[in-house]
């Protein structure tokens, strides 16, 4: 097992979210174009199970006898 601060697919989530928050506050109306949320989400998506199929291969958390 590896940390969680590791995870590769993890920062790609907290890059996504920074990224989608960042835009909602420079132009709140770009939640209302479904446009943008579909590929928002299809992006995400697909960024996530590229990385699960082809990048991971251990799973965040503590090893045993840790804390």
């Amino acid at each position: 097992m590896k940390p969680w601060y590791q995870s590769k697919t993890l920062w790609f989530n907290v890059v996504s979210l920074a990224v989608v928050i960042a835009g909602v506050l420079a132009d709140p109306a770009i939640v209302s174009d479904a446009r943008v949320v579909a590929a928002a989400a299809a992006f995400v998506t697909i960024g996530n199970a590229v990385l699960r199929i082809f990048l991971t291969s251990q799973p965040i958390g503590r090893k045993r006898g840790d804390g």
